[in-house]
């Protein structure tokens, strides 16, 4: 139903959050992209590789090895990076952004110089934070308790170029191009709520998922010249009127 749509497999393994050996998750999670890469399945329309991406949470949990070599060995073995960077989760509707960006800050301390040390600027692996779109309206009016976090900033600011704006300027230290490869939510249904259906909200101008490069305009293919050298049909004036 949808041929050549998918370009990436992906995994959400929280070996950060396992509760009888952290350790030993982390090498069940290398192991497991060793295997997807080694599936070596690939786009049928493209015939590209599929992308290896990972969800990632928190780097210094480990107690065997330092979050250097963690960045070291995800970044040895992934084309893209999904990175958690929702902030501390709040108990009222204030949300303040800035946390988000303190904790994208402090992560991408991390993964950029290991990134960049390991010659590894142009986009292999692509790292993309992923700020987090729930907030308290949403949960309230269904009934759920659960954290949340920018969901009512972005929709009291009716878009997500503020936001976006706000968070390159605050990681502008890091945000070089050749690192740094755009932005993701969670999740596009928190998206829908505060920035669509919601009382005075707006469409982003910007598409949700940045990472995507546009499609070039074909500018090369020629017009098909008009065709001058036709002559045109005499008319004929030698019949004579009846």
């Amino acid at each position: 139903r949808y041929p050549g749509r998918f370009d990436t497999l992906i995994t959400e393994q929280e070996f950060w959050n396992d509760k009888v050996d952290k350790n030993k998750a982390f090498v069940a999670l290398i192991d497991l992209l060793k295997y997807m890469k080694g599936l070596g399945l690939k786009n049928i329309i493209s015939n590209k590789d599929l992308k290896i991406s990972t969800y990632f949470g928190v780097l210094n949990r480990l107690t065997n090895i330092s979050e250097s070599e963690v960045a070291k060995t995800v970044i040895e073995n992934t084309d893209r990076i999904y990175q958690h960077c929702y902030g501390t989760a709040e108990t009222n509707s204030t949300h303040d952004p800035a946390d988000a960006y303190n904790d994208c800050k402090a992560k991408m301390a991390v993964w950029l110089p290991v990134k960049k040390a390991m010659g590894r600027e142009i986009q292999s692996p692509e790292i993309v934070p992923i700020f987090s779109a729930e907030g308290k309206k949403f949960y309230s009016i269904n009934g759920l308790e659960i954290e949340y976090y920018a969901g009512d900033w972005m929709q009291a600011h009716k878009t997500l170029d503020a936001f976006e704006d706000a968070a390159r300027d605050e990681i502008k230290g890091y945000n070089d191009p050749a690192l740094l490869t755009g932005f993701n939510y969670y999740e596009y249904m928190y998206l829908d709520y505060y920035l669509s259906r919601a009382d005075n909200a707006t469409q982003p101008k910007q598409p949700v998922n940045t990472t995507q490069p546009k499609q070039p305009v074909n500018t090369t293919q020629p017009k098909q010249p008009v065709n001058t050298t036709q002559p045109k049909q005499p008319v004929n004036t030698t019949q004579p009127k009846v």
